[in-house]
């Protein structure tokens, strides 16, 4: 059932589901036995900065010795997968002059052989997770970053899709070699769409305007909006009043962009305290 994505809460729920809806050869161990843990300042080179929003990194040991790529587990406090942070680990991963500062257990290694999972948000609550891997662009400049992920709030649909995904791409091939199932995820990855910027930067002002005002009326701050009645309420109303006709994923985009721009109001954590008339 898709609805086993949204049970997943930390890494041991996640290589659970690993080996048992993927096949992934990993038996029914626990992170500690699966995994080398890395400490990012000491092992790659991190700055303290970038170090503090790493919660955890970590490892897969190897599945055998002739093992063509590295998978590497994130967790991060952050609600959303940070990017900027990712970037900076897969670029200590490749880098050669790292190994020339620091006595690191972890050889330089390919960009094409590096398979990311992250795990963001508190692990007391709903964890969003990401697989990510890096490609080249064609027209050159800073690898693309290609996920496929979900957060177990999104509707039962997105799941179910999600987990068609995964199946298609990272599942362990019956009777495949490592070599296959490397090669068949690289190309999943390559088709996805690249990770785009929040439509925010696409409204026009009088569309900007009306995000925010509507904002500032919703019940919900966007720690708890997602793809929830109040949420959907801001959608229609938003396309009505500007004539626009954002998707659910693109007014999302919209709305966390602007959060991050800073353009919404500030609210307490959660629902929207109202005074006692607007309650009534």
């Amino acid at each position: 059932m898709a609805a086993q994505l949204a049970d997943i809460r930390n890494l041991d729920d996640l290589l659970g589901y690993l080996a048992d809806e993927l096949n992934w050869p990993i038996a029914s161990l626990g992170v500690e036995d699966l995994t080398f843990e890395f400490d990012p300042v000491v092992d790659l080179g991190l700055g303290p900065k970038v170090a503090t929003r790493i919660t955890r990194l970590l490892k897969l040991r190897p599945l055998s010795a002739s093992q063509p790529f590295s998978i590497f587990f994130i967790e991060f406090e952050s609600r959303y997968l940070p990017s900027a942070v990712l970037r900076r680990i897969l670029n200590s991963l490749v880098s050669k002059r790292r190994n020339t500062l620091h006595d690191s257990p972890i050889r330089p290694l390919k960009q094409d052989d590096l398979l990311f999972v992250s795990a963001c948000g508190d692990m007391k609550g709903s964890r969003r997770i990401d697989f990510a891997h890096f490609i080249d662009r064609p027209e050159g400049g800073s690898p693309a970053i290609k996920l496929l992920g979900w957060d177990p709030g999104e509707p039962a649909e997105k799941l179910a899709m999600v987990r068609s995904l995964l199946r298609e791409s990272l599942s362990w091939p019956d009777g495949g070699t490592q070599e296959a199932w490397w090669a068949q995820w690289r190309k999943v990855f390559e088709g996805r769409p690249q990770r785009v910027r929040g439509a925010w930067v696409d409204l026009d002002e009088a569309s900007k305007q009306a995000l925010i005002d509507l904002y500032a009326v919703a019940e919900l701050t966007t720690d708890a909006l997602p793809y929830t009645d109040d949420f959907e309420w801001m959608r229609q109303m938003f396309n009505a009043t500007t004539g626009d006709a954002l998707s659910q994923f693109e007014f999302w985009r919209a709305l966390t962009a602007a959060r991050k721009a800073g353009k919404l109001p500030r609210k307490e954590r959660g629902p929207a305290v109202r005074s006692p008339e607007e309650s009534e």
